[in-house]
This record gives structure tokens, C-alpha cells and sequence, in this order.
């Protein structure tokens, strides 16, 4: 299982290099490491945490209302997954399905 503090891990070992095939190992490592159900999360966090920080780097439209319009629904992409990741993570309560 995938720890929350291993994305937090992950986040910091990222910021802390500049290196590109540095930052291809870390994030491979974390891949490695998730089980089946928590990869699907993760990969859609990563992949929506990419676009949004393209999007905050280019800011492609003309009109700047058009430009917060898709960082809103990037961010809100990114949150969603992440709170599935974190319910993924948390712990069964004693009865309760898994």
C-alpha cells in the first residue's frame, strides 16, 4: 500500500533536484512501489499535476478569464485524485468493507 508520506517523499526528493533523470528515478521508484489500485491514483495525480503546471507556464489563451477557467478545472482534477489516493490510504474502520 501507498503511503501518503511516500507521495510527500516523492514531492520533496523532486523539488530538492534539478536533475531530469534524477527526477525520472524518484518518480519511477514511487511507481514501483504503489499497488495496483493506489497506481491508478497516482498516475492520474501526476499526469494532472503536469498539465496543470503546463498550463501555469504557458498560460496558452488570449483572454485571462479563459486562462483561470482551466487552472480551476486542472487544480479540481488534481484534488479529486489526490482525495482518492487519500482514501485509498486511510484505515478500515472494523466492519466496514473493503
Amino acid at each position: 500500500m501507498l503511503l501518503l508520506a511516500d507521495v510527500v517523499a516523492t514531492a520533496d526528493a523532486l523539488t530538492a533536484t534539478r536533475s531530469r533523470s534524477a527526477k525520472i528515478a524518484v518518480v519511477a521508484d514511487l511507481l514501483r512501489r504503489a499497488a495496483v489500485d493506489d497506481l491508478r491514483a497516482v498516475v492520474g495525480m501526476l499526469i494532472a499535476l503536469v498539465f496543470l503546471l503546463l498550463q501555469l507556464r504557458f498560460t496558452p489563451f488570449k483572454v485571462d478569464a479563459i486562462d483561470v477557467v482551466t487552472f480551476s478545472t486542472q487544480l479540481a482534477t488534481f484534488l479529486t485524485l489526490f482525495y482518492a489516493l487519500l482514501q485509498e490510504n486511510r484505515p478500515k474502520r472494523k466492519g466496514e468493507c473493503t
